[in-house]
């Protein structure tokens, strides 16, 4: 529940957070009329659906996110400190509810050097090639069940084009390969692109949706089709779009064998 939670709460980050210059949108990133979201729905292929609303503090920046599901809700707040992101939340169902906290730690360039976060409580590693793109992400955990795991990244002309996961534990080592292709349409909305990134890095979307724009360059152009390899298993994923007049992304439509997942993005213009 907290993954999938946490995967959509997360698409809003992209937009707002600006505590400090690594973190700042770009110029070319920003609408003429300064739009900010005001909600987010979606509706998945199991026929539930999901509402998220943002609250910004007087920087711009997000400092409150709640996401609202059939028996469920979860509230998670922002602090913003040099070289740290702290998000801490509250989940709760029907019969229960736990506190979760997540620490980013960011490096001299502004990127996610390391997470520390209480729920798996197992930190991860992230490597960054020279163009500055995301490389590898890899964590390990001992005990009785130890397990490892280590996620590679693969780019051609500025987009991310194939993740390879190998994960190794006592039934022995299992990969799984995602390659993405896209459309001509470049992706300059930080909202949209973190939640495309959360449909791709699906090992780590717990950890990174709200804050991916921190995980080095980002990929240019729109995902159009998704095709996941594992084992002798093979899916696609196709994703379109639709824009407003300003040119804000307001719907995204993502088609499975599973079904349709429909993302419906509401924004509020200065």
């Amino acid at each position: 529940m907290k993954k999938a939670l946490l995967m959509l709460s997360a698409v809003s980050v992209l937009l707002t957070i600006s505590c400090s210059k690594s973190i700042d949108i770009p110029e070319d990133e920003k609408t003429e009329e300064s739009c900010k979201i005001e909600t987010l729905n979606q509706s998945k292929d199991d026929g539930s659906t999901e509402n998220q609303t943002p609250i910004f503090d007087s920087m711009g920046r997000l400092s409150q996110w709640t996401v609202k599901g059939s028996g469920y809700e979860s509230v998670e707040n922002f602090q913003y400190e040099s070289g740290k992101i702290t998000v801490t939340g509250v989940e709760k169902t029907n019969n229960d509810s736990y506190n979760f906290s997540t620490v980013y730690n960011l490096d001299n360039e502004g990127r996610i050097s390391n997470v520390i976060e209480s729920y798996y409580n197992m930190p991860l590693n992230i490597e960054y090639n020279t163009d500055g793109y995301l490389s590898e992400i890899k964590y390990a955990h001992s005990g009785i069940n130890p397990f490892s795991s280590n996620v590679v990244y693969t780019y051609k002309d500025g987009n991310l084009i194939k993740i390879l996961t190998t994960s190794n534990q006592l039934a022995g080592v299992h990969q799984r390969i995602l390659e993405i292709t896209y459309n001509n349409d470049e992706i300059t909305d930080p909202v949209i692109y973190d939640f495309l990134f959360s449909r791709v890095n699906r090992v780590y979307d717990e950890y990174f949706t709200n804050v991916s724009h921190l995980l080095g360059k980002r990929s240019k152009n729109a995902i159009k089709i998704i095709t996941e390899t594992d084992g002798l298993y093979t899916a696609n994923e196709t994703f379109t779009y639709e824009r407003d007049s300003k040119g804000n992304i307001t719907k995204v439509t993502e088609t499975s064998s599973n079904g349709i997942n429909v993302l419906n993005v509401s924004y509020k213009c200065d």
